[in-house]
């Protein structure tokens, strides 16, 4: 079975301009490639509706399963997210009933702990409204920690969009709570592993041949070499693979650890140590 596709486009001029830092999209990245699916494009762009649509098309050229947005969902007049890639998939807004109740539940809850006020202008209500004015079959996720709800929708039957707001906790809160059901349907439930290994060398050029040779006969294993600067700057090689199999990822990455010691060999570089980790 084809692996699985995820693709990022993080949104915000306060990201590009530096004020803000992107852990957003490495946080998703540990998410995709947990489940054993592929991230194939990480973009980020200005708040501008044109900016937006041009990296959608870009992400879906590149068949993803599933792409997140991230940013632009909330009530103030630069938050357009949902309204370009409405216009970008060419589908019609309306207020969507649910989401109107889940924004009501939290504005409620966040007047009830005190944080925003209970009496608000006219324009302030309307300007909730937005939050809930999503394209034509979006499914609302309820966010348990801000306002805006996250918009899942289905582009056809083998790709959806996720637009999640921009707050990591808000991100981190859907995506692990609220939003399991679209990233199994999508990206699957297979598992990432890789296998660390310690060298015995300082020189990654002496590594290179061998990693190349690794690389050549192991396709389905990603071979890397790095130096690891709190081993005084002695050479690592991490061996990953992705799939739904324990057991058959277990005997590729062993089979590949035992060709690389012998290949190491054959240039004086001895194996330290080893650790294997699934990601989560």
């Amino acid at each position: 079975m084809p692996r699985r596709r995820g693709a990022i486009i993080t949104i915000g001029d306060e990201v590009l301009n530096g004020s803000t830092l992107d852990t957003n999209s490495h946080w998703l990245c540990t998410q995709i490639a947990g489940r054993g699916a592929l991230v194939t494009t990480v973009v980020t762009v200005h708040d501008d509706p044109a900016a937006i649509k041009d990296a959608l098309a870009y992400c879906i050229r590149t068949e993803p399963d599933l792409i997140f947005t991230i940013g632009g969902l909330g009530p103030t007049i630069d938050d357009r997210t949902v309204e370009s890639v409405a216009r970008a998939l060419e589908l019609p807004l309306e207020i969507n009933q649910t989401a109107i109740e889940y924004v009501q539940k939290r504005y409620c809850d966040l007047e009830s702990q005190g944080i925003v006020d209970r009496d608000v202008s006219a324009s302030a209500r309307n300007a909730r409204k937005k939050m809930a004015l999503l394209p034509t079959g979006a499914v609302p996720i309820y966010n348990p920690v801000g306002a805006a709800p996250a918009v899942a929708i289905d582009v056809d039957d083998t790709m959806s969009v996720l637009c999640l707001p921009g707050v990591p906790t808000e991100v981190r809160a859907i995506v692990s709570e609220y939003a399991s059901d679209i990233l199994k349907r999508r990206l699957g439930s297979g598992f990432l592993r890789t296998m660390t290994i310690m060298t015995s060398t300082n020189d990654e050029s002496v590594l290179a041949e061998a990693s190349g040779v690794l690389t050549r006969e192991f396709v389905d294993v990603y071979v890397k070499t790095r130096p690891i600067r709190q081993e005084d700057g002695k050479i690592g090689v991490t061996l990953t693979a992705s799939g739904n199999n324990h057991a058959k990822i277990g005997v590729l990455l062993d089979t590949a650890f035992r060709r690389l010691t012998v290949l190491l060999e054959g240039y004086g570089v001895s194996i330290v140590r080893c650790r294997v980790d699934d990601a989560e």
